[in-house]
């Protein structure tokens, strides 16, 4: 009897212990501030959000062709879910933009692996603010579980480590939400952007037409198995069409106007377009924003360092002769 009380007590300081140290890691910024805050007290004229496909847009390019202060919160392979935590976190920074403008890739509105189960959720900075609206949104437990992890085992020291994760479980065994981007890759930086492009069209060149059509239906028929992982589900489709909702409210709330683009590709229109433009006309009338399909525009590869993300070429032309009209 004496030992299982003294059990107790030691399980319950031990659980005393975890909380606190959490707690401390919680709201000590010196810890890690959140990248999520990164930007405080910030004035843009304009904001992108979206996927990889507005991650090319370059700071540096777009600003000095629209002389515009800009700000971008695209992530790749974001969908709404993780847009909107990433929006919401700006505006409760204290930063102001008059227009926000959401490249929407449909497939971001079909899978929870873009959303709640987005592995790209749990590389933000630690701090209680964001866990609070990882909760909010639903984000998977896993997620928010290595949201931990990672602090714990990149950021904290041996002591914490052992501490705060169980003996026989090594952070090795434990497996983080999979790393797999919509196009399975990390969106490259501008100069070795260019460096796969060459490298692509180099393999290409060695190709008839007949197998660089094979090959472009190859690689496309890939990263739409990838992209729709979940297939066309209407019922993911309605869930987070009414984070799309939420995202023009927040908006609204922080005094920005917004609107939205559907991205080109060389993929054509993708799975689930005309669900998105309907979505889109019933929004634009109920709370007058705006929409434009850019799907089947720049059908042509020197736009491209591959089948779907604009190189820089791509970008100047696409905000020369389409994104300056739209910035208000």
């Amino acid at each position: 009897m004496k030992r299982f009380i003294l059990k107790v007590l030691i399980l319950m300081v031990v659980n005393i212990v975890i909380y606190n140290v959490i707690m401390y890691l919680l709201y000590n910024k010196s810890f890690l501030e959140s990248a999520c805050t990164a930007p405080r007290n910030g004035e843009y004229d304009f904001l992108l959000m979206g996927t990889s496909h507005t991650q090319v847009f370059y700071d540096h390019i777009v600003e000095k062709i629209i002389q515009k202060k800009m700000k971008n919160l695209a992530t790749g392979a974001a969908g709404v879910v993780p847009e909107k935590i990433f929006l919401t976190c700006f505006f409760e920074a204290n930063n102001k933009t008059n227009q926000v403008i959401y490249f929407l890739d449909p497939w971001a509105l079909y899978s929870s692996r873009w959303n709640e189960d987005n592995y790209i959720l749990q590389q933000e900075g630690i701090e209680y603010s964001y866990l609070s609206k990882l909760i909010e949104n639903k984000v998977s437990t896993k997620v928010v579980f290595n949201y931990f992890r990672d602090k714990l085992t990149d950021n904290s020291d041996k002591f914490m480590r052992e501490l705060l994760m169980p003996k026989t479980i090594s952070p090795e065994k434990i497996k983080p939400v999979e790393n797999l981007q919509p196009d399975n890759k990390e969106i490259p930086s501008e100069d070795s952007a260019k460096v796969e492009a060459g490298k692509r069209e180099a393999r290409m060149a060695q190709k008839t037409p007949e197998e660089q059509q094979l090959a472009n239906q190859a690689e496309d028929k890939q990263r739409l198995e990838i992209s729709y992982n979940e297939g066309l589900s209407d019922k993911n489709f309605s869930k987070y069409s009414k984070h799309v909702e939420q995202i023009i409210l927040l908006a609204k709330k922080n005094d920005a106007a917004i609107s939205f683009i559907i991205p080109p590709t060389l993929m054509g229109e993708m799975p689930g377009h005309d669900n998105v433009i309907k979505l889109l006309s019933e929004l634009k009338k109920k709370y007058k924003t705006e929409y434009f399909d850019f799907a089947l525009e720049m059908q042509k590869q020197e736009f491209y360092w591959d089948r779907e993300h604009l190189n820089v070429k791509g970008v100047e032309y696409f905000t020369q002769n389409y994104l300056k009209d739209l910035v208000k």
